[in-house]
């Protein structure tokens, strides 16, 4: 024992020496550690929420630009024995009014008190920091769950760890894993119980070495590879169990734990970057607790006035329809003066054909279902906005004029909406569902056999905004307004994608400058101010509508890749991929220059037989392969919005209707 704890002691003086040299922490160091680590304890002992030996802590970290979300799924009732290492001095504040139990030691690296990216070299330092904190604490003889500040603890997980396991780690799959070797490479950095002792200390000292000698690597990377390697092979590793500590794609995506009907201990906000997306995404799910009751009800004087829309798609459009259809509506809610209700995204109206499957369950050899694995089949139609577009760029833009999705589901908001429409009474409490009628190219979604329909006086061009003011005075006073389809619908729709719109941005810009210094000093100076406010609000769409980070990366790292390059397009009626494509490959092969690269816009396919036109298939980008979900609904609409962006950029556009050069399907 003695030997453990000098060896210990000589691995914390390493890590400091090597780490922290240049801190001005006085000794002993950061002894006032000591003091908050009782205190959390002490906290946790009061409500019985401590594991084995009584000596466990939960070890988050926060920025100020992050102590919303520790506010948020730390809450002291469930898990007081939370101790939170403030990363500078205004989130110290924050936590420590909240009766938080925090520590911020200023001699230690500082952090900036806005978010960080997590791509970004802030956050690289904030993980090699928090593995620092982690070892301070384990040579003190304290258990830790280790945790990103992104999660929301519903009760105490310390009872459910193994009492022998060293570690216990959490795993970015569905399979589970019987112990640690069976790990798919996908153990989180961010999230793992580690008990006091040598052996953990050990990893940590090497998982942070490997760092040093690979700062390309990502911190998870570097974990999982120290923790594949011989030198932890004493180390007793155990596995969490995916459905009480799921990850944030098999919760929020998947949603295992509802379709099932399991209760998880903690959920993890990961497989999404942004903390704007990472707030949404818990509205969403009813798991966000920090907005104020005017939020959901409104304002004395000022009662909320909602709109939504019908957002279901007849197929697949790479969120082409999708993307015109938030535009409209973003539109409509700041010429209303309304607050829109965000609709969700890989929604299909039913005569699409695309349906969810059924979920499966897993049997194994003995014909007993199989609980150790989950279902990851079920890929359906409840994606949310934050999955697709960056609900920063939204809340820069559009702050006060958007909800999630789920938002009448919260009993604050229902209620709310309940009062109103009594207090509205007659039409205006519930009008009619209101369809803007667009032409043929975008007229795909019938009108709600109910609906009043609205039809503009130049068809094609779309709906004015003196139209649609025009319209929608009669229910000024509504609570609650239903359109139906909004792709296409208004004049003032843009069809180009939000990151390729740089130029029209100026260009709208530049027009409302013009109209200002012209305001008053010309005739009809009147009209080009409306104009100009029109083109201000279309500029602001254009900014507030982009695609998040992920798929912009994803598109800039492809075209780089390929260019120049053509394009082929395998979407469209009558195309059958799947059991097609080696005829559809040879068709294109003979068609397009052979000095060309060309990518594939379709969905996923089935390779089997690849040999058979290896020739042509040596030129062709395979862009329609990348898919995480398979061939399901998410997975669809996720690679296809990335292949028509990246078609957008193609010198030409085939497509297998040989009459057609370009069309809005293929970008």
């Amino acid at each position: 024992m003695d030997d453990e704890h000098d060896l210990s002691t000589e691995i914390m003086r390493m890590l400091r020496a090597e780490w922290l040299a240049e801190t001005k922490c006085s000794e002993p160091f950061l002894a006032d550690l000591d003091d908050a680590l009782q205190r959390a304890a002490a906290a946790g002992s009061t409500v019985g929420t401590l594991g084995v030996d009584g000596r466990d802590v939960i070890l988050t970290f926060a920025n100020a630009g992050y102590a919303d979300f520790v506010l948020n799924g730390f809450a002291p009732a469930v898990v007081p024995n939370t101790l939170v290492i403030a990363l500078d001095e205004t989130a110290h504040a924050i936590f420590g009014s909240a009766g938080f139990v925090s520590y911020h030691a200023p001699c230690m690296p500082q952090m900036q008190p806005a978010s960080a990216a997590h791509t970004s070299a802030a956050f690289m330092d904030i993980m090699k920091l928090r593995l620092l904190y982690l070892a301070e604490v384990l040579v003190r003889g304290y258990n830790v769950l280790l945790t990103d500040a992104d999660a929301v603890f519903r009760a105490s997980p310390f009872t459910v760890f193994p009492p022998r396991a060293q570690l216990v780690v959490a795993c970015d799959s569905t399979v589970v894993p019987r112990n640690w070797r069976e790990a798919p490479g996908m153990v989180m950095a961010g999230f793992f119980y580690a008990r006091a002792g040598v052996r953990p200390l050990i990893l940590l000292k090497e998982v942070l070495d490997y760092q040093a000698r690979h700062p390309e690597q990502h911190d998870q990377q570097s974990f999982n590879q120290i923790l594949s390697e011989l030198l932890v092979v004493d180390l007793n590793v155990a596995v969490m169990h995916p459905r009480l500590f799921p990850n944030g794609f098999q919760y929020f995506v998947k949603r295992t734990g509802e379709r099932e009907g399991t209760a998880p201990i903690v959920v993890q906000n990961n497989w999404i970057g942004g903390a704007e997306n990472k707030r949404h995404r818990f509205r969403e799910a009813q798991l966000w607790n920090q907005d104020p009751p005017s939020y959901y009800q409104g304002e004395a004087g000022r009662p909320l006035r909602l709109l939504r829309y019908a957002a279901a798609q007849p197929g697949v459009s790479g969120l082409l329809r999708e993307t015109s259809a938030l535009r409209n509506a973003l539109r409509l809610a700041v010429l209303l003066g309304r607050v829109l209700l965000l609709p969700s995204t890989c929604a299909f109206t039913n005569d699409s054909g695309l349906v969810p499957p059924p979920p499966l369950v897993y049997h194994g050899s003995d014909g007993r279902r199989d609980d150790n694995v989950l279902d990851d089949a079920v890929d359906a139609d409840w994606c949310t906005v934050e999955w697709f577009f960056d609900l920063s760029a939204l809340k820069d833009e559009f702050a006060g004029y958007y909800r999630e999705a789920s938002f009448l589901s919260h009993p604050l908001a229902s209620a709310a909406l309940a009062q109103a429409q009594a207090a509205a009474g007659g039409v205006e409490a519930a009008p009619p569902t209101l369809f803007i009628d667009a032409d043929e190219e975008w007229r795909l979604v019938p009108p709600p056999s109910d609906a009043l329909v609205l039809t503009p006086a130049d068809m094609r061009r779309g709906a004015t905004d003196a139209e649609i003011v025009g319209w929608l005075a009669p229910y000024a006073n509504a609570p609650l307004l239903e359109m139906g389809d909004l792709a296409g619908r208004l004049a003032a729709h843009l069809e180009s994608d939000p990151d390729d719109g740089k130029v029209a941005v100026a260009a709208a810009e530049g027009a409302v400058a013009g109209a200002v210094a012209a305001s008053g000093a010309v005739a009809g100076a009147s009209v080009e101010a409306s104009e100009a406010e029109a083109s201000a609000l279309k500029a602001r769409v254009m900014r507030g509508v982009a695609y998040r980070e992920e798929i912009r990366r994803h598109v800039r790292q492809q075209v780089q890749q390929a260019a120049p390059f053509d394009c082929l397009c395998l979407q469209g009626d009558g195309i059958d991929v799947e059991s097609n494509l080696t005829h559809l490959v040879q068709h294109f092969a003979a068609t397009v220059p052979r000095n060309r690269a060309v990518f594939v816009a379709g969905y996923r396919v089935d390779l089997l037989g690849l040999n058979a036109f290896q020739r042509a298939w040596e030129r062709v980008y395979a862009l329609a392969l990348y898919d995480w979900n398979g061939a399901g609904l998410q997975g669809r609409q996720f690679s296809s919005t990335i292949n028509r962006l990246i078609c957008k950029e193609a010198e030409v556009v085939h497509s297998w209707v040989p009459r057609v050069t370009r069309t809005r399907e293929c970008w």
